[in-house]
């Protein structure tokens, strides 16, 4: 069972909405030695956040998950980056231009937690705003010692 040999898989603007992530990301469940996933530029929204959040956790070797673009709105991308608590290699985390906005933030925030193996943290264009950047910025520092970037460009 599964596609054993795949280790990266790249589904930038492929016009992926909710609809079509609730057919694609069971499949996902096949891909056991899945390391890079990049699903930059669709359309997932934040329904699509959770789909992915009810299958991340089966992809316990995901190194770099790309998911910039998608209107996954905070609680989307909270639904996430919770989800990777059983992905402990995980090192890039991509969630740029996402509309977290600083209600969502405190919640992304929260879910950081779960990401202690992480050095690269891409959160810009999301309207954060100085509360939601703290917070962020915080809880990334407070969770990981391998931290080494957060790229927040785009936001004031």
């Amino acid at each position: 069972r599964g596609i054993p040999q795949v280790t990266e898989l790249d589904l930038w603007n492929c016009n992926i909405d909710a609809e079509r992530a609730a057919i694609i990301f069971p499949a996902l469940r096949d891909l056991p030695k899945l390391v890079h996933l990049r699903l930059m530029r669709n359309a997932l929204g934040r329904r699509g956040g959770e789909l992915l959040a009810a299958v991340v956790g089966h992809l316990s070797l995901l190194e770099q998950l790309g998911l910039s673009g998608n209107n996954l709105t905070g609680p989307g991308v909270a639904a996430v980056v919770r989800a990777l608590k059983t992905c402990p290699r995980l090192a890039i985390l991509s969630v740029n231009d996402n509309g977290v906005g600083a209600a969502g933030a405190a919640e992304v925030a929260l879910a950081l937690r779960n990401v202690p193996a992480l050095e690269d943290l891409s959160i810009g264009d999301n309207d954060l705003g100085p509360d939601g950047e703290r917070a962020i910025v915080m809880a990334a520092c407070s969770t990981t010692t391998t931290l080494k970037s957060i790229d927040r460009i785009g936001d004031d």
